[in-house]
């Protein structure tokens, strides 16, 4: 279809969504939004404000990576990252910064969990484009998207691409202020140095407990990936058992 003349080098951006065990519907997903498919504000006649924030002209980087509400969803979602952080000047320079580098499986995690969040937002965008509310809420709208996330998780059983049914999320508790056990997380990269920490907190006690790794890594996104592989160092005695990660 001669699309190497319009997409130039960036080659193994398509390979990683096509080649990935990705569900059909969310490769569609992804290739739509990266390759300028979708009818964003930026593109009709009439330019467009994000009918989420109401500030930004409506673009595929506005809506899906840099719009306050985006920032909020993949700040909670399945692949944690501070999307706002990420200097890029699109949708598609955003995935290349963040996939390369990465391994097959955090780099299927990631576009996935960017499947969702992309699916998501559309849907709620479409229905504000269409005069109804969709009563926009965060912790609602997480919920919806781990569901997702769980439902469209993959593997390849006899060549065939199927649901892993054991992954679905039923139900996400995302009331944290309602929580009396905390453990809040973070991550870092600066100069080839990934680095993670943790505060847990018991708000009845006020017993508290704080760690902090690091390691050599190549971007920031490492950093996020890493950072949940650091729970084992999260105290598990008598203090902390229910803890909510956040």
């Amino acid at each position: 279809m001669g699309q190497k003349s319009r997409f130039g080098s960036i080659e193994p951006l398509w390979k990683w969504i096509w080649k990935e065990n990705l569900h059909p519907w969310m490769r569609m997903i992804l290739w739509r939004a990266i390759a300028g498919a979708l009818p964003t504000g930026d593109k009709v006649g009439a330019m467009q404000l994000c009918c989420f924030c109401s500030k930004e002209m409506e673009s595929p980087l506005h809506i899906f990576v840099q719009c306050p509400f985006a920032v909020a969803l993949w700040f909670g979602s399945p692949v944690p990252i501070r999307s706002s952080m990420v200097s890029t000047n699109s949708l598609k320079s955003f995935v290349i910064e963040l996939c390369s580098g990465l391994e097959p499986e955090p780099r299927y995690r990631f576009l996935l969990c960017l499947a969702v969040i992309i699916d998501t937002l559309w849907f709620f965008r479409n229905e504000c484009r269409h005069g109804k509310d969709p009563n926009l809420n965060v912790n609602d709208s997480l919920s919806i998207v781990w569901k997702k996330y769980g439902e469209f998780s993959q593997y390849e059983e006899n060549g065939e691409v199927v649901l892993q049914k054991e992954r679905i999320c039923t139900e996400v508790d995302y009331t944290g202020s309602q929580k009396r056990k905390l453990i809040m997380v973070d991550g870092s990269f600066s100069k080839g140095k990934i680095s993670a920490g943790f505060l847990a907190w018991n708000r009845d006690t006020n017993d508290w407990f704080y760690e902090a790794k690091s390691a050599v890594g190549e971007n920031a996104v490492a950093a996020e990936f890493w950072m949940p592989s650091r729970r084992r160092d999260i105290p598990t005695g008598s203090a902390f058992p229910g803890s909510l990660l956040l």
